[in-house]
């Protein structure tokens, strides 16, 4: 009895990922035959977080000197 249900067990394991490795196949060939044409929200997003990467890039901290 056990080992029917784990030969069973087994199959379907096999066949479940069989069944994912296939879809991924599928998405990936999908994927690839979209258009690589960006947005204009992306492309403003992704010029904001490059200016903000060159103000952080430029950015001195203050230095506070302690009155004694």
């Amino acid at each position: 009895m056990y080992r029917t249900i784990m030969i069973i067990g087994i199959i379907v394991l096999a066949v479940g990922w069989a069944a994912y490795g296939i879809y991924c196949l599928i998405m990936n060939h999908i994927e690839k035959k979209r258009p690589k044409v960006r947005s204009e929200k992306f492309q403003q997003a992704q010029s904001s977080m490059k200016e903000y990467a060159e103000k952080l890039a430029k950015f001195e901290k203050k230095r506070y000197d302690k009155k004694e």
